[in-house]
């Protein structure tokens, strides 16, 4: 999974630090999406929302340079977007701040689907009788200038020039005041969730492609299209619930870390080693390089119990925070970090080492 794209599918996520707040680590998680995922401006940070990610239908972002979350509201908004300056965040018919999911104005007007127009100054959203707009700082209540009747779900360009958005079972997009519309071909039906791609030239959705190809209807399909209605590629060909494609960042940072993987034993009599390693799964990760470091013994994974445990402890650099993979494979030499380019040193220890190994029930 590219960390440049975050996907919504069936199953749950597909995004970087993606994670459950009880564990230390990221991984895919079995969660619903249920209001979609919007980057931050400047792509540090990922908005979404899902039923289960907290036991409850919440919205959260996560920052990726140390693969933390924090909670903003606890439903989940049908649509978000964020504001220019990665401050405010609109969902629904709201505006929250992107700090603490405050809630800053509230428009009143019953809509969802926000999308915020990079000037700053306009928040476009779906009512019941189309696109409508309305002022982003303007007080509550306020219906809002219907833009484009019978539209729905719509998205401002990067440049703010044209807005994307579903009309009856077609994707179109319009210049920004709702003339000289370009429906998308018939091949793409049903879509949800239209946008752009970061530098404007290609537009996303989620839909049904008649494929040529294929020679069949792929329904509920991640695609990106070119402005004239080209299939330019498929993240994913079904199951998918959205997605989010990055925008320009600085490179992530690469901070020093201390990573410690959790693995079996191959041979439990012999001392812990890399080629004593079964498959190792990452327990702990801390800032910074420490002899020894302190993972939480909470966070064990039930299995994880009596003899034949062991740890590897790795001091790495060059590394971003979500970057580090979730599972390391000897055996079948996948996702190993490479040694003196990444891992700077490394130790193994037996798991009671660390921690107190409660016997197995």
């Amino acid at each position: 999974m590219s960390d440049e794209i975050a996907l919504g599918y069936s199953g749950g996520y597909r995004a970087p630090c993606v994670r459950s707040p009880r564990e230390a680590v990221h991984t895919d998680l079995t969660l619903t999406p249920v209001g979609g995922m919007a980057w931050s401006p400047d792509g540090t940070e990922l908005a979404l929302s899902a039923s289960g990610m907290f036991g409850t239908l919440e919205m959260g972002v996560i920052t990726l340079a140390d693969c933390s979350w924090r909670v903003l509201t606890d439903t989940g908004p049908q649509g978000l977007s964020w504001s220019p300056d990665g401050t405010e965040i609109a969902v629904d018919d709201k505006v929250v701040s992107a700090n603490d999911g405050q809630v800053v104005r509230d428009f009143g007007h019953g809509g969802s689907h926000p999308s915020w127009h990079p000037d700053g100054d306009l928040i476009a959203f779906t009512a019941p009788d189309g696109i409508r707009v309305v002022a982003a700082d303007s007080g509550a209540p306020d219906p809002g200038q219907l833009l484009i009747p019978g539209g729905h779900r719509p998205s401002w360009s990067p440049d703010g020039t044209r807005i994307a958005y579903g009309t009856g079972l077609r994707a179109a997009h319009a210049a920004a005041d709702g003339s000289g519309e370009v429906l998308l071909p018939e091949m793409f039906s049903y879509p949800d969730q239209v946008g752009w791609s970061p530098d404007g030239q290609r537009l996303t959705f989620v839909g049904s492609v008649d494929h040529p190809e294929a020679g069949e209807i792929l329904g509920g399909a991640c695609v990106t299209v070119t402005l004239d209605g080209e299939l330019d590629q498929m993240p994913l060909s079904s199951q998918c619930n959205g997605m989010a494609l990055r925008p320009p960042h600085e490179p992530d940072p690469t901070p020093d870390m201390t990573l410690v993987y959790l693995y079996r034993k191959n041979d439990l009599a012999a001392p812990p080693s890399w080629h004593n390693s079964g498959n190792q799964t990452l327990w702990h990760v801390e800032l910074g390089h420490a002899w020894p470091a302190t993972p939480d013994p909470s966070l064990l994974p039930p299995e994880a119990c009596g003899p034949g445990w062991a740890v590897q402890i790795d001091w790495t650099t060059n590394l971003a925070r979500h970057h580090v993979p979730h599972q390391i494979s000897r055996e079948r030499s996948t996702n190993i970090l490479g040694w003196g380019t990444v891992v700077q040193a490394a130790r193994h220890h037996s798991l009671e080492y660390l921690v107190d190994v409660p016997d197995c029930p």
